[in-house]
């Protein structure tokens, strides 16, 4: 089990990365989420109703979630850089 001075300093590391870099994940999810987006919408306009259209419709819900938890961490994490900058810089 980690000691709380390595809990820190993980936690240093963690939010002490560039804003670039976080960014790129935001993107990620993002760009997964419009993705999952447009696979429901499609599923829901082309396919008839079927198990197919509800397995299809599943894979993109699932591609949409996994882009909307990406894209809100990467947002939280950033929103974190941010504040802790303020703080170190003071």
């Amino acid at each position: 089990m980690p000691s709380l001075s390595q809990i820190k300093q993980l936690l240093k590391n963690h939010y002490s990365v560039p804003l670039k870099q976080v960014f790129k994940t935001f993107r990620l999810g993002l760009a997964l989420f419009f993705v999952g987006l447009v696979i429901v919408y499609m599923a829901y306009q082309t396919l008839p109703e079927s198990v197919m259209q509800e397995v299809v419709m599943l894979v993109g819900l699932l591609v949409l979630g996994v882009g909307f938890v990406m894209g809100m961490t990467a947002q939280i994490r950033m929103l974190i850089i941010r504040i802790v900058s303020f703080i170190n810089d003071k």
